[in-house]
């Protein structure tokens, strides 16, 4: 069971240490706005499980961190020109870092973690991530010409910079991680659907003559009419939407059955169809997200034709 007012009182604790964390990893604001939003977003979508570990801030944070870099990716360290020189300084100086001299730093001035605890949200071993901060902790302090105690005030200096930021209300993003999981639930509904309907019926009922496992019949089981795709068998676009890119999507997208160019639309994919092409069906929805990063999404789903069988004689 779900309990709402345990994910806003989290929500209205922990959204603002969160949001500076994120953003004195990346130095990007936008991406780590965003990314905060989305990882809370998850939370309510896995709130039984992630209020259970008792540091919920332990679940969320790498999500957020790990959107956040993803979506920092196609852009230079920092492009904000509004700005006061010292946080300038202190986060060109973060840049400067490794990505996890960088993390350690912010897990040890920034939040409540034991070092054990700092190492395996890292990744590193013990001694590797006492190595890692000891480092970064060095670099810090020669760039911004400071002592270790004075490192947390720099790094807290940044919060003012987040002071006109607005947060969501916590209703919505539970509004959102609740469709979130509803598509997710689809998106699973809608795949063995097509998994069943590739594979065809294993036994029905024709013309009121019902073939009985061990007898023999004198009778030819009638084809099964063909299943055909319709545009209601592909995720609605404002579904899309809602859980992907809240208020992004560019239209309906295109549709179409994946037979012009190579039909080759995912990395994991060797060829266009799971069947023969023009044995079966498909339709491909592709959408594009508006805003930056550049971004869009492709769905599909395809069914394989049955084929008539004859029963023993």
């Amino acid at each position: 069971m779900r309990d709402p007012e345990a994910f806003d009182a989290f929500y209205a604790e922990a959204r603002g240490r969160l949001l500076l964390q994120t953003y004195a990893l990346t130095g990007d604001l936008p991406a780590a706005r965003d990314a905060v939003r989305s990882a809370f977003v998850a939370a309510w979508h896995h709130w039984a499980k992630v209020e259970r570990r008792g540091d919920p801030e332990s679940w969320v944070r790498p999500h957020a961190w790990q959107q956040a870099r993803r979506r920092h990716q196609a852009r230079p360290w920092h492009r904000e020109r509004i700005i006061d020189d010292e946080s300038r300084r202190t986060l060109e100086a973060l840049g400067n870092l490794s990505i996890s001299q960088r993390k350690t730093l912010l897990l040890t001035q920034l939040s409540a973690v034991t070092m054990q605890e700092m190492a395996r949200e890292v990744g590193l071993t013990d001694q590797a991530a006492v190595g890692e901060l000891q480092e970064a902790t060095s670099t810090l302090c020669l760039a911004l010409e400071i002592v270790p105690a004075e490192i947390r005030p720099h790094l807290e200096a940044l919060a003012d910079r987040l002071s006109e930021i607005r947060f969501p209300p916590a209703a919505t993003l539970r509004r959102n991680g609740t469709i979130r999981r509803r598509l997710h639930t689809t998106l699973g509904v809608v795949a063995s659907a097509a998994l069943v309907l590739g594979a065809g019926a294993a036994v029905y009922d024709s013309d009121a003559v019902s073939p009985l496992l061990g007898e023999h019949s004198e009778v030819d089981a009638a084809p099964e009419p063909e299943a055909r795709l319709v545009r209601g068998d592909l995720l609605a676009h404002t579904e899309v939407d809602a859980a992907v890119a809240p208020r992004r999507t560019k239209g309906s997208g295109t549709i179409d059955n994946n037979t012009s160019d190579t039909g080759i639309y995912a990395p994991c994919q060797a060829h266009p169809f799971a069947v023969g092409e023009g044995d079966g069906q498909a339709l491909v929805r592709r959408l594009k997200f508006t805003g930056r990063p550049k971004a869009g999404t492709i769905q599909s789903v395809e069914v394989a034709p049955t084929r008539p069988r004859r029963t023993p004689r």
